[in-house]
């Protein structure tokens, strides 16, 4: 299994973990469950929470049917289904025993184990080891001429990417890097960006350099819309071999 990444946070404290329950119940928070094998993926909301009994609820969508939800649980030879549920302080993960369908929804058992992520503005999803995400714009030295780059992470906000420290003094908070370009699911999304920080990165990690964030502006709201989706499957997906 992969290393834990560090904005996953085990919460062990038992009355935080009641208070996320609280929250999402009372709120109605929105929640995203799906199956180990992904074939059902139910966007929904949070219902009551039973505090004594450790259970909970979850609206049924209309497009799902509880009983060929249940008979696919049992083929799995599987109970349990991951969990997502978005809340004002943070968006919680885990895993729950399902216990069946009655008038209230889709019932499970509370978790022993959740884990948390604090919330952004932006849900943001670093990319992982083995994928490439290239993102190009035009040199700011050189107008004529364009210049790609590794990502580092993305959000529906803004991209951070990969420079050598020799490329540093192009660089500068406050400075708009234009024709920004990146293809995220077949969808080529072009803006311009505002440089928020230059860092450095740890010899070692990326073998050094330097790591730029940069927010994007005047951003069409289509595109914005499709990486956040995209950002929040990828997220799910990536969690889940933690819970």
């Amino acid at each position: 299994m992969s290393e834990v990444p560090r904005d996953f946070i085990a919460v062990d404290e038992p009355a935080e973990a009641k208070g996320y329950f609280r929250e999402g119940s009372r709120s109605a928070a929105s929640v995203m469950a799906w199956t180990k094998d992904q074939k059902h993926v139910l966007k929904t909301h949070m219902g009551v929470w039973l505090e004594k009994d450790r259970t909970f609820y979850i609206g049924c969508p209309r497009d799902v049917s509880p009983a060929l939800f249940m008979d696919d649980l049992a083929r799995l030879g599987e109970k349990d289904v991951f969990f997502s549920v978005s809340l004002a302080r943070a968006n919680i993960f885990f895993r729950a025993a399902f216990i069946g369908y009655d008038d209230g929804g889709l019932c499970f058992r509370e978790p022993d184990k959740i884990y948390k992520v604090q919330r952004r503005k932006d849900l943001r999803f670093t990319i992982q080891e083995g994928h490439v995400l290239r993102v190009s714009f035009q040199d700011p030295l050189f107008p004529e001429s364009e210049l790609s780059k590794k990502a580092a992470d993305i959000s529906a906000g803004g991209i951070a990417m990969y420079f050598t420290e020799e490329e540093k003094v192009m660089f500068h908070p406050g400075m708009v890097m234009r024709a920004v370009t990146f293809t995220i699911q077949g969808r080529k999304i072009v803006c311009d960006a505002e440089v928020k920080h230059v860092r450095a990165i740890d010899e070692g990690k990326k073998g050094g350099g330097i790591r730029i964030g940069v927010e994007f502006v005047a951003i069409k709201a289509g595109d914005a819309q499709h990486i956040a989706q995209w950002v929040f499957e990828e997220s799910r997906k990536y969690y889940t071999r933690f819970l």
